[in-house]
């Protein structure tokens, strides 16, 4: 299968960052506009700016937009939002977002899946979708942040780094495991926001900070590996031969770009195209 990889949009940032989404989904829709079956749009975190009620909103309507046009979509969270600046732990901006998420993330391969997805009007993450024989795992990079002490949340509120958590960890331990007993020839994509690997000088800042053993259980059981928050594009091969993943891409920058790109994943070539 085929599918889209767009992150970091923050909508309700400014008129211009509005106007550059809109100007991507607009790219997107006319792309594939005569194809009966839309390729699945995954979107790795900071859908929106500040976690605000009107940027939802607003955030709503270009989703709208899509599913009006035929696409599916799953989701995964990111610092932005969750809070002002994406520095901030908001406890209204969290449930915005689950419902958001909720109301725009396809259900339809929940069932499929043998996971449960959603419990008690929440995200259960690791969520987990399945089309055909490829898995989709999406982690919140920001679960493990609002279990730590109320001093390691005041310093974390000084940088955009994330955190897992345990409980988090040993569910997507255990949801690895059990896919690959069940198939073990099918493909698994993970998508999250945060980075996992040291990129640049800013990861100090904007790192992912329990990745050690995150890279324990995905080595040579993941397929696909993508991520967001830094706004950039770069495909990390170095990371890719040392874990044994065949993509591994960050790419946070498609409505930072005038030209708003983004990317096309191919789940059986394992091949990647700019557009």
């Amino acid at each position: 299968m085929k599918f889209v990889h767009i992150s970091d949009l923050h909508v309700g940032e400014n008129s211009t960052r509005d106007a550059l989404v809109e100007k991507l989904f607009n790219k997107i829709i006319k792309k594939y506009a005569q194809l009966r079956e839309k390729p699945l749009i995954l979107i790795t975190g900071d859908f929106v700016h500040d976690g605000q009620a009107e940027q939802y909103q607003q955030a709503e309507k270009f989703m709208n937009k899509l599913h009006s046009a035929g696409f599916q979509v799953l989701m995964c969270p990111g610092n932005h939002d969750y809070g002002q600046q994406g520095l901030t732990d908001d406890y209204d901006a969290r449930q915005r977002y689950s419902r958001f998420a909720i109301q725009f993330t396809t259900r339809k391969s929940d069932n499929d899946s043998g996971f449960q997805n959603i419990q008690g009007g929440q995200w259960n993450f690791p969520i987990v979708n399945k089309f055909d024989d490829v898995y989709f795992i999406g982690l919140d990079t920001m679960q493990g942040v609002f279990r730590l002490s109320w001093w390691s949340r005041f310093l974390s509120s000084f940088t955009a780094s994330g955190w897992l958590g345990a409980p988090q960890l040993d569910k997507l331990d255990v949801a690895i495991k059990k896919i690959k007993q069940k198939s073990p020839n099918s493909t698994v994509v993970l998508y999250m926001h945060h980075h996992p690997f040291y990129f640049n000088f800013r990861f100090r800042a904007m790192q992912l900070h329990d990745r050690q053993r995150l890279h324990q259980m995905m080595a040579n059981k993941v397929d696909i590996l993508l991520f967001g928050h830094n706004h950039v594009e770069k495909r990390l091969q170095d990371q890719e031969g040392k874990h044994g993943i065949d993509i591994v891409q960050v790419f946070g920058n498609c409505v930072h770009d005038v030209n708003v790109p983004f990317y096309e994943v191919d789940t059986e070539t394992k091949g990647i195209q700019r557009l």
